[in-house]
């Protein structure tokens, strides 16, 4: 099942916007922290029944670039879900988020433009449910002089016993 707005957009805007850091040879890592908030978020229940829950709590990611005497390009990327539930209120349901991705890319010099992917996979799970797995895509594209011009999630959620 795709998802729609809970993390596909939210997550793009933030890593767009977040991620737009020159980096020149040389110079020191910068590092941003930035908090992408669930407050009653509709998503549609990946397990029967198919109905709409509600997603509140802060997903927290810790971006670092930076690059090396040598023009080396670094990044790292973390996210951690805080609190992070999504409630099933037509049968009384707490789902709880769980889970942490992290991607650490490192290009040599000159190879700039360059483009990374990461795959990070979280579960909400609740007592005696199946488990809700969000599986999550994301894709970065640094250009030539080192900034990052591009970055976009894809995002699915499927249900599992």
């Amino acid at each position: 099942m795709k998802a729609s707005s809970l993390f596909a957009l939210p997550l793009s805007l933030l890593l767009s916007l977040s991620l737009i850091v020159p980096v020149t040879a040389g110079s020191s890592q910068s590092a941003t922290s930035t908090y992408l908030p669930f407050d009653n978020q509709p998503v549609v229940n990946a397990c029967p029944p198919p109905d709409v829950l509600t997603a509140n709590g802060i997903v927290h990611f810790v971006l670092r670039v930076g690059s090396d005497a040598s023009g080396g390009f670094h990044l790292t990327i973390e996210a951690n879900p805080r609190g992070v539930t999504a409630i099933d209120t037509i049968n009384n349901i707490t789902y709880t988020g769980l889970g942490m991705g992290m991607i650490r890319e490192y290009s040599a010099a000159g190879p700039f433009p360059t483009t990374f992917q990461e795959v990070d996979n979280f579960i909400f799970i609740a007592p005696s449910q199946n488990t809700i797995y969000l599986h999550d895509v994301l894709h970065v594209t640094v250009s030539a002089t080192g900034q990052v011009t591009s970055a976009f999630t894809d995002v699915t959620f499927t249900c599992r016993p």
